[in-house]
């Protein structure tokens, strides 16, 4: 190994600060140096063990239509494509197409090949999303309000909201305000803990796809003539889990000389008007070390890494303090089985939705979205006869659930799992929680002056920002790994300037 002639030192050991640590011990002669305030590898994406199962915190679906990022992956987690044991009683019920390579039960490090299902649920009833209009969804929701929803959608078609500012708008546009307020105002209003119409149009921009008229009559055509529809979502999933690949990219940082400072936070940095010139880290025991790095790559929070540099003007601090964020937080239950009765296209194997996830869109209960851990990967669950689900809430800083002791949370979600019907407390065999703050960057508070943060961050030619919270971006696994690919590229090219990162420029660095 050749020694290395200058430092990296990156904040965040997520998937966007090992991506950038691993591209640039292939490309440069550089040292990375990952600080990271946990014990944790991934960030949000980790696998927590309990008790022989897995928890995975959010459900992170390994999904691109970009060449690079799986090949990317794949060298550390080689795809499996022989139907693993749950994957048999799918194709059984589905009809799903099996394909040949080595078995998963035979070997741990592989990527596991799995099906997308989601559904909402609403009125105690389950409907496809992403939404079709199809004899399931009138049935569900009867003639008169379908009708209502149909000439919605038509004369938001016909007379769009221009411009469109807000979330509100954004979806009145693309769904119609009947089919927005039935099946996506309340679970959006608990995903950001706010009214649609106080969120920026961006969030719906990067994260939701509408419906199309010629698709509603094409899906309706199918339904005629098509009994069973298959799950056309396919996805790359760890054998146990999200942060098995990540384990897997730190372990390979490792070998190739990158080192790693667990339990360590930054809590200060110095700077002059165009560089980063020293970082401060507060370890476990209480002991300050200042740091000198050639780089600063960060996937902090944005407005965590405002309160840390010096000079910035007032009105620019102003705007990082306003950024908001939403924190997460999730109950794992291990049940002898679902009380559900999941009357639908969709057979209920085994006690098990067929569900990757469900959100909720009861208004009556705080429960935001249901993780079927079973459905992410069988090797999640220790035992075959248990079903392990996760039930999911979005809070804020000062909120009552956000706020309240392990238990009573865990008592909270066994409540409201048993009000909207999915569970029956008798089935329960044990429950566990976990916590993430700062999951969500929000697209409301000072959002729509953060370009002026760009601006300010871009002016100090060694500080690259990567990642969902570094770049305050709702973005995807695939465009998280790639603002460190191109982070990476930037520094092996000596390339100042970081528009590529911030539009993630895929021409440049696809293929």
């Amino acid at each position: 190994m050749p020694q290395k002639n200058k430092t990296t030192l990156i904040i965040g050991a997520g998937p966007a600060g090992l991506t950038v640590a691993y591209e640039l011990l292939q490309k440069t002669n550089i040292l990375p140096v990952i600080v990271e305030k946990s014990d944790r590898i991934g960030g949000m994406c980790v696998s927590v063990p309990y008790k022989g199962n897995y928890i995975d915190i959010g459900g992170h679906r390994y999904f691109t239509k970009f060449n690079r990022v799986k090949k990317w992956w794949l060298q550390f987690l080689p795809l499996q494509t022989q139907p693993s044991k749950d994957d048999r009683i799918l194709n059984r019920d589905l009809k799903l197409p099996l394909s040949d390579s080595h078995n998963p039960e035979e070997k741990d490090d592989v990527m596991l090949k799995r099906y997308k299902l989601c559904r909402i649920y609403y009125l105690r009833k389950f409907f496809d999303y992403p939404v079709s209009l199809n004899f399931a969804t009138i049935s569900g929701l009867g003639l008169w309000r379908m009708t209502k929803i149909f000439f919605s959608y038509v004369k938001a078609k016909l007379r769009k909201i221009k411009p469109e500012k807000t979330a509100e708008d954004f979806l009145a546009n693309t769904f119609g305000r009947e089919l927005y307020q039935t099946f996506f105002k309340d679970y959006t209003e608990k995903l950001w803990g706010i009214e649609c119409r106080q969120i920026s149009a961006d969030w719906g921009r990067e994260r939701i796809r509408g419906i199309y008229f010629w698709e509603i009559i094409i899906t309706l055509i199918k339904n005629i003539f098509i009994r069973k529809s298959k799950p056309e979502d396919s996805f790359l999933y760890p054998k146990f889990g999200p942060g098995q690949l990540w384990n897997k990219v730190a372990e390979q940082i490792r070998k190739d000389g990158g080192k790693f400072l667990f339990n360590a936070e930054v809590v200060d940095m110095q700077n002059s008007a165009d560089k980063i010139t020293a970082v401060t880290i507060r370890h476990a025991d209480g002991s300050l070390q200042t740091v000198e790095a050639d780089y600063v790559i960060s996937s902090l929070p944005v407005r965590n890494l405002f309160n840390m540099l010096k000079n910035v003007p007032p009105e620019i601090m102003k705007i990082a303090n306003g950024l908001v964020y939403r924190n997460f937080r999730s109950a794992a239950i291990l049940l002898n089985k679902l009380k559900i009765k999941n009357k639908s296209k969709y057979k209920t194997v085994n006690g098990i939705l067929p569900d990757t996830w469900t959100y909720i869109q009861e208004s009556d209960v705080h429960v935001g979205r249901l993780q079927m851990y079973n459905n992410w990967s069988p090797y999640l669950v220790k035992n075959d006869n248990t079903v392990w689900i996760g039930l999911e809430y979005f809070c804020g800083d000062d909120d009552e659930i956000w706020n309240m002791p392990n238990e009573e949370f865990e008592r909270l979600a066994i409540r409201e799992g048993c009000k909207v019907g999915l569970i029956d407390e008798k089935d329960v065999l044990d429950i566990t929680s976990e916590k993430l703050e700062k999951a969500y960057p929000a697209y409301f508070g000072t959002y729509n002056r953060f370009d002026e943060l760009k601006n300010f961050t871009d002016k100090f030619d060694n500080l690259y920002l990567i990642g969902r919270n570094g770049m305050h971006k709702y973005i995807n696994i695939d465009h998280v790994v790639l603002s460190g690919i191109a982070a990476a590229d930037n520094i092996a090219e000596n390339m100042p300037d970081k528009e590529n990162i911030w539009n993630i420029d895929l021409t440049k660095i696809l293929d």
